[in-house]
């Protein structure tokens, strides 16, 4: 095949990978925002809804608390988004579709590149575009981090060829700089230094191994190579101390007493093989996944036995076939840092985790059936028959994936039909329920939550509301105070409680639970507000002025604040030693 026509086969490739891409996301540009995490990303999210400005980019920059992450260039994708297309949700799907079409061209162009093949490479980035365990990056708003981060993983892979090729300092810093970008869309790609040391061995062929020539050029010493991605590195430990502190903020770091080690460790070695039996049987795939803190003894033997096998299997092989041995550790190297053994958040395991990580599979299955062909003379027809049966069913079973997140209520009835015990479906079904003003069907939903998980505070609380809506106040605060007993400084239960005791004319503990909410956090003017209001009540004017001035400091424009101050400052004039109505 001459130089022309394989270029021209590589541009019908990355179009037939682009147009697979469209129609396999086609439906998207119809499904609203759900609420579940995209109320934070964009919907109820001040900062994004400024657009683009200087104020909303340096909060971008400064911002460790909102989500969890630092992840600035995710912030200004939104705010570009915002700028350009407002509220319009399929827009800003598109704009997912559109990057993760991005990154499968750009893989399939990075494995070309670097293995001087086509057809494994096309088919390592079908496998990439198509598979269903993707649409939750691609089809969730809020996982723009995902498919931002992985566009510039793709852009940092496809530069290191081009360093790898005459490595200066010019094509270096474009390794660099695409590293860097990444890092700011999500931390995720901490792991991809480690990454480009595999790449080293197999395909580039930089790693000087015992039988190798003196003179063979291009190659250098494992040390040499280490040495080259210390730049890397160091990026990759500062954006893995500010995730920490970022997850630390929120709260999203639980407790070894929480989550025990040998529970993460467990959790770890069935995570690695049951994302890869998703990745064979991509069925009962959901948005959550709760973490049932103990399994059977055979559930983690089982997956580290294989987990071991599989491992010296690649490696000992790794001289003949050496995409097993990069293929395997790339999957293993680059999940490590969401496998659960820094937990976050309260589930097990999550699709979105397997976004790149796939990637190192995908290569071993495309290289593997390429070998396969070869070595036991299989007709290419019969390959690659079989390769665009399984893509069409992909196709199919993705489409089918992607039509869940229509809206919240599909989406957590599907997570509820996929799994067991979804105490996070459960409350975000009741959660879409009390907003539809069906209240009945909130509180059965809430009370599942609590049944489920007893220990769970965000569900008492929102059982509490919907009794409230209801109008059975007596339950209402028994759930206040049961799910208090479990967290006592979570705030919103703690404010609720206490606006609720104000009604009821109960003072006393109206006040007791602003001052611990206050003392959780000090920066609500709302709370402040209605301290005021309450310490007012009882006749404490100066007490009620002192909060009603925190309010409206904190917010100048809280036009409630400083109407209920001016009010307590008129009645304090002119009826000196009453007590305020």
């Amino acid at each position: 095949m001459n130089r022309i026509s394989q270029r021209n086969l590589k541009i019908l490739i990355c179009l037939a990978l682009i147009f697979a891409t469209l129609v396999t996301y086609w439906q998207v540009q119809h499904f609203p925002f759900v609420d579940f995490d995209d109320a934070i990303y964009v919907t109820n999210n001040d900062y994004v809804k400024k657009g683009i400005s200087k104020e909303a980019i340096y909060w971008a920059f400064s911002d460790m608390g909102k989500a969890g992450f630092w992840h600035p260039l995710t912030w200004i994708s939104h705010m570009l988004d915002y700028e350009l297309f407002r509220m319009d949700a399929g827009a800003h799907h598109w704009t997912n579709v559109i990057f993760h079409a991005g990154s499968t061209v750009l893989l399939f162009l990075f494995l070309a590149s670097a293995t001087g093949v086509l057809w494994p490479s096309a088919f390592a980035a079908a496998l990439f575009a198509l598979h269903p365990l993707h649409v939750e990056s691609v089809a969730w708003v809020a996982e723009r981090k995902d498919v931002l981060s992985a566009f510039f993983w793709m852009m940092t892979l496809c530069s290191y060829v081009y360093y790898a090729m005459r490595p200066c300092l010019r094509r270096y810093i474009l390794v660099l700089g695409s590293f860097m970008l990444g890092l700011m869309a999500k931390p995720m790609l901490v792991t991809l230094p480690f990454v480009l040391l595999l790449l080293d061995y197999w395909p580039l062929g930089r790693l000087k191994l015992k039988n190798d020539l003196p003179n063979d050029k291009g190659k250098a010493s494992p040390l040499f190579l280490l040495v080259e991605k210390l730049p890397l590195l160091f990026f990759a430990v500062i954006a893995s101390m500010l995730v920490v502190v970022a997850e630390g903020k929120v709260g999203a770091l639980p407790s070894l007493d929480t989550f025990p080690l040998d529970v993460r460790l467990v959790n770890a070695l069935r995570s690695y093989v049951a994302y890869m039996v998703k990745m064979i049987w991509p069925f009962d795939l959901a948005v959550f996944y709760p973490h049932p803190l103990w399994w059977p003894t055979w559930q983690y033997i089982v997956p580290g036995i294989f987990l071991l096998v599989a491992s010296f299997h690649v490696l000992w092989k790794h001289s003949r076939y050496p995409y097993l041995a990069v293929g395997w550790l790339w999957y293993l190297g680059a999940l490590l840092p969401v496998i659960g053994l820094i937990q976050v958040g309260n589930h097990a395991m999550a699709d979105r985790y397997t976004y790149i990580p796939l990637i190192g599979l995908f290569i071993l299955i495309s290289w593997g059936a390429a070998d396969a062909l070869r070595r036991f003379k299989i007709p290419a027809l019969y390959i690659s028959s079989l390769a665009v049966g399984l893509l069409l069913c992909l196709t199919a079973l993705s489409w089918h994936q992607v039509h869940v997140w229509q809206s919240g209520t599909a989406l957590f009835r599907h997570a509820i039909e996929a799994t067991q015990n979804n105490y996070v479906a459960y409350n975000n079904l009741g959660t879409i329920m009390m907003d539809k003003g069906e209240y009945h069907k909130a509180a059965e939903y809430f009370r599942k939550v609590v049944k489920v998980k007893p220990c769970y505070v965000v569900g008492h609380s929102n059982l509490a509301n919907a009794y409230l809506k209801i109008g059975n106040p007596d339950r209402a605060v028994y759930h206040f105070l049961e799910g208090l007993r479990y967290k006592p400084d979570y705030l919103n239960a703690r404010h609720d409680l206490g606006n609720l005791y104000m009604r009821q004319g109960a003072l006393d503990k109206a006040i007791a639970q602003y001052r611990v909410a206050i003392a959780i956090d000090s920066h609500d003017a709302e709370l402040h507000n209605n301290m005021g209001v309450a310490l007012g009540k009882t006749g404490d004017i100066q007490g009620a002025i002192a909060h009603f001035n925190e309010a409206i400091r904190l917010n100048p424009q809280y036009g409630e604040a400083l109407k209920n101050r001016q009010i307590v400052m008129m009645f304090m004039n002119s009826n000196r030693g009453k007590r305020f109505p």
